[in-house]
Parts: structure tokens; C-alpha cells; sequence
């Protein structure tokens, strides 16, 4: 078992070397006039960014902006109503965040303990984590190629205020005089 570890680990760091080295010895460096190393090289195949476009089943278009595992959205600017542009996004390991730039409050969600009548879905696929959401780009995504957004937006705002989905759903309950059932199904009671 170690040694399939080991070849592993050296495949891949012999991978990452040998990207590195296409880079630096890339068209794009000799188009800037600029030498870079092997450190920078391997440096931006880490930090690369790439974008791509999202449409879902209504017509609505999203920028996903993939970093690793990590998904960054926002509305597409050309297609988005005002509201939507307020919205941004972010997705890393199995928590979705969503907020809004002028409240400043957000909603975040558990993907992978999501009820499936609840669960986010991607032309039928569900999604439990950001790496599924990944595979899912990789493999359905439009439009796709660098992006230009920086490594500040793969973070969570200190200034949002953020509730969980659960914690919402309570509220709504308690606001029409119900309550959640240990199950997480919304139990109404409704005035006679």
C-alpha cells in the first residue's frame, strides 16, 4: 500500500513539474518579455482561476469561478435583474454560501445533509459537496477559460452575517406559528 502511495505522490509532483516547465518554456513568456522561474511557474498552475458559464433549467446564467475545489458565483452581468447582480456565492468543501453585497446577510446550506427534495441540482445531478459541483463544470460547463476574479473572493466576508438554511426554515416556521420536527420537516399550524 505505501508503495502505491509513494508512485502516486511522484507521479503527481512529477505531473505538476512537468506543467510547470510548459509554462516556462510557454509562448507567454517570451510574448512579455519577462523570464519567469520554475517556482513562479509552479506558483501560477496552483493559483490559476478558470471561469465558466452556467445555465440552468429557467435560463438563468451564473459565473462559476473554479479555484481548486472552490467555486466562486456570481449573476452573469449581461443577463442578471439587479437584484441577482446583488447576490454573490461561494462553495468549498460541502457548505454553500450565498449573500448579499448591500445587506450584508447570507444563507449557507449543508450540501451533503440536504434532504433530496431539497439538495442543489445541476440539470438533474446532485450536488453534495464542491467537488462534485467541479466534476460537474469539468464535465457540463459553457464558455469556459480564465478567469480574472482574485484569490480574495475564495474567502468568506468577515462584515456578512450569515444564518444557516436550517435556522431559516425555523424562523419561517415560527413566523406562521409552526415548528421543525426532528425529522427538519415543517410542521404548520394553521389558524382555524
Amino acid at each position: 500500500m505505501k508503495a502505491k502511495s509513494l508512485v502516486a505522490v511522484m507521479v503527481l509532483s512529477l505531473s505538476v513539474f512537468l506543467g510547470a516547465c510548459s509554462l516556462w518554456g510557454s509562448d507567454e513568456t517570451a510574448s512579455t518579455g519577462e523570464e519567469k522561474s520554475i517556482v513562479d511557474s509552479v506558483s501560477n498552475v496552483f493559483s490559476s482561476v478558470k471561469r465558466c458559464e452556467y445555465v440552468d433549467e429557467d435560463g438563468s446564467k451564473s459565473v462559476m469561478h473554479i479555484k481548486g475545489d472552490d467555486i466562486y458565483v456570481q449573476a452573469d452581468e449581461a443577463t442578471a435583474t439587479a437584484e441577482d447582480l446583488d447576490m454573490e456565492g461561494l462553495v468549498t468543501g460541502d457548505k454553500m454560501y450565498m449573500w448579499s453585497k448591500s445587506t450584508r446577510e447570507g444563507l449557507y446550506f449543508d450540501l451533503a445533509t440536504l434532504a433530496d427534495e431539497d439538495a442543489v441540482e445541476m440539470k438533474g445531478v446532485i450536488i453534495r459537496s464542491s467537488k462534485d459541483m467541479v466534476a460537474f463544470l469539468e464535465k457540463e460547463g459553457m464558455n469556459c477559460g480564465k478567469s480574472d476574479v482574485g484569490s480574495d473572493k475564495f474567502t468568506l466576508p468577515s462584515d456578512v452575517k450569515f444564518m444557516s438554511f436550517e435556522e431559516m426554515m425555523q424562523g419561517f416556521a415560527e413566523s406562521f406559528g409552526g415548528e421543525m420536527d426532528a425529522s427538519g420537516e415543517l410542521d404548520l399550524q394553521m389558524a382555524e
